[in-house]
């Protein structure tokens, strides 16, 4: 009965809709319809069944109205007149062209084989001063044997998310290896390292929330605090008074609003090892503030982990702080780990969310097995040298900063035992001359290309200045790593060639190639002495202290260097040749011999050329 109630009462709408002497349809006309049916159904209201022929109608007009045709620019045109617009189309280009590009940037330097300690770059041999392989392991014989094992046993992809079926033992096996190696709960691995912080940071922070930055950080830390849609706060780099300051006003704010004060989630992110200054956090003075003002402080340890403190476990370690009371840390495992991919952790509590609302590891394929077994290789060499590998790598920052640091005319941002260091220049030098950011550039553009034909590869960071939120100023940037027994070796001729590099260039007219040969001894003096007191009585160190006395006599043997040892130097060769009386004569000169003509390989001819030209 309610059926056929309703379908009466449609029919006799559209009798009146389709009548000729209908102009106007007022409720009181509906209403005098539904009372002309003559099946009453109780119980449901006359205003019911209004409202269902109402839909009706409103669907029926929708698909039957007619279409009004679009007024297009293409209706209707004569060949004329596309002929016209043909002509004053200007389309924008796809890429920049390259008549606008810096000359810098068409250059065509191409590096072949294993990007190590030295790198080919266009069939030459250089000193690799520009990736971020700082412990070495890229080039690891074991590393490499356990990546074509696992490449063998699980092929190449995962081919899938971890959470649908992307999920393979060898990932298990990585983050219960992160885990017990940072002293944390749990850890959640990622299949890229950009995409790891710029994860973590949406996953928690919302609209609404507030979020306290440094200035100095990545490119990637942006990318998620743009991805939060946060209040975004900076403060000065590395200035815990601006920090103070901007916390207080946040607290000061909360007061006069306590119930939005109590919806609102404050952050504190900041880096371990800052990329675009290479300096350290004041985790102290964080921690600090974290527990005065309740912030939730993540910190991004890309740079500093496997490098700071004494086991390599990041600025937590560094400064003496349980990791645990840091809400969440992440790193990418491509630096220290010679790796791809990234990492979480913190408490579960804390990580367990990151498994559902951690875009890149929710919407992502999981990380290849291969280079999750190659991480934990590398992550278990790290802690099989106990500290030596780090320990190693401070001594040779230590070396560099201390050279770098006596050049003229040029501004050292880095810390004592930070692998990195960014070279600019001073800020007085710039706004006396009224350099631009472009000529700024150029110039130490010309000083990299000098440095290459040296035999040292050093990198100019870019910068997508027109995403970069707070784009640091133009350097020249040296990476510091950790080359094992070889390094007093390799630093010779690495702090030599740079030396004279930037020195020829920019400082030829306040300095002469006798003071950056001065500096030089007194520098390869210290880095010999280094492997003295490393206390590896083996060849290959041996051998290396050797060649850095060859290297020295080569200087004076081409007449540019006016030598008159020191203390140092004297005390450093008695050292040398105690330790060669545990070898045999053969071995000691057939390893010097092999040591210096690779020293000298795209730096100049062997000592023995030298000595038979010069007749000393």
């Amino acid at each position: 009965n309610t059926l056929d109630t309703i379908g009466l009462h449609i029919t006799c709408f559209f009798t009146v809709l389709l009548s000729e002497n209908t102009t106007c349809y007022t409720y009181s006309s509906v209403h005098c319809l539904c009372e002309m049916c003559p099946l009453q159904v109780e119980g449901i209201p006359v205003t019911h069944l209004i409202i269902e022929v109402s839909l009706i109608l409103a669907l029926v007009i929708t698909v039957l109205w007619p279409k009004r045709k679009s007024q297009g620019a293409n209706d209707d045109l004569t060949n004329t007149d596309k002929e016209t617009l043909l002509r004053e189309w200007d389309p924008a280009p796809l890429v920049t062209p390259a008549e606008e590009k810096p000359e810098w940037a068409l250059g065509n330097y191409i590096a072949e084989g294993v990007v190590s300690t030295h790198v080919q770059i266009n069939g030459a041999s250089k000193i690799n001063l520009s990736s971020f392989n700082f412990l070495g392991l890229v080039e690891n014989e074991e590393i490499k044997d356990a990546g074509i094992a696992a490449a063998r046993r699980y092929g190449i992809g995962s081919c899938g998310p971890r959470g649908f079926y992307g999920t393979i033992d060898c990932h298990l096996d990585l983050e219960r290896d992160l885990q017990e190696f940072m002293d944390v709960e749990e850890a959640i691995l990622y299949s890229y390292g950009f995409s790891t912080i710029a994860s973590v940071i949406p996953a928690y922070s919302k609209r609404g929330d507030v979020i306290f930055f440094d200035k100095g950080v990545s490119f990637a830390i942006q990318k998620g605090l743009i991805a939060s849609r946060s209040k975004l706060v900076p403060f000065e780099h590395n200035d815990m008074n601006d920090l103070q300051r901007c916390l207080e006003e946040q607290d000061a704010q909360d007061k006069l609003d306590s119930s939005k004060a109590q919806a609102t989630r404050r952050f504190l992110v900041v880096e371990g090892l800052y990329e675009y200054y290479g300096d350290i956090c004041p985790l102290d003075q964080l921690v600090e503030f974290k527990y005065k003002y309740k912030v939730r402080l993540f910190v991004e340890e890309t740079m500093s982990f496997g490098v700071l403190g004494a086991t390599g476990r990041g600025v937590t370690e560094h400064y003496g702080i349980s990791p645990r009371k840091i809400d969440c840390i992440a790193a990418a495992l491509s630096t220290s780990l010679g790796s791809i991919g990234g990492f979480a952790c913190g408490s579960s509590f804390v990580i367990d969310h990151q498994r559902l609302a951690g875009a890149g590891y929710c919407y992502s394929a999981s990380l290849p097995p291969l280079l999750a077994v190659t991480a934990s290789k590398a992550l278990a060499l790290i802690l099989q040298h106990d500290g030596g590998l780090q320990s190693a790598l401070a001594k040779n920052a230590r070396a560099l900063l201390a050279g770098v640091s006596k050049i003229k005319g040029l501004d050292v941002i880095a810390e004592p035992g930070s692998p990195i260091m960014h070279l600019r220049l001073p800020t007085a030098t710039v706004e006396t001359k009224g350099y631009t950011r472009r000529e700024q550039v150029d110039l130490l553009v010309n000083v990299a290309r000098e440095a290459a034909e040296a035999g040292v590869v050093c990198s100019l960071p870019e910068y997508v200045m027109e995403e970069e939120l707070y784009p640091p100023p133009p350097s020249l940037r040296l990476v510091c790593w950790c080359p094992g027994g070889m390094f007093a070796l390799l630093w010779c001729d690495c702090i030599r060639s740079s030396v004279f590099a930037l020195g020829r260039l920019l400082f030829s007219a306040s300095c002469t190639s006798h003071d950056f040969m001065f500096f030089d001894t007194a520098v390869l003096c210290d880095v010999g002495s280094l492997a003295v007191e490393s206390g590896q009585c083996s060849l290959i160190c041996v051998s290396s202290v050797f060649a850095l006395m060859f290297f020295l006599l080569r200087l004076v043997a081409a007449g540019e260097l006016n030598f008159s040892p020191s203390f140092h130097f004297i005390k450093t060769a008695v050292h040398m040749f105690r330790w060669c009386l545990s070898f045999t004569a053969a071995d000691g000169i057939n390893s010097v011999l092999s040591l210096d003509a690779s020293l000298a390989k795209g730096s100049g001819a062997p000592l023995t050329e030298i000595l038979t030209r010069r007749k000393k």
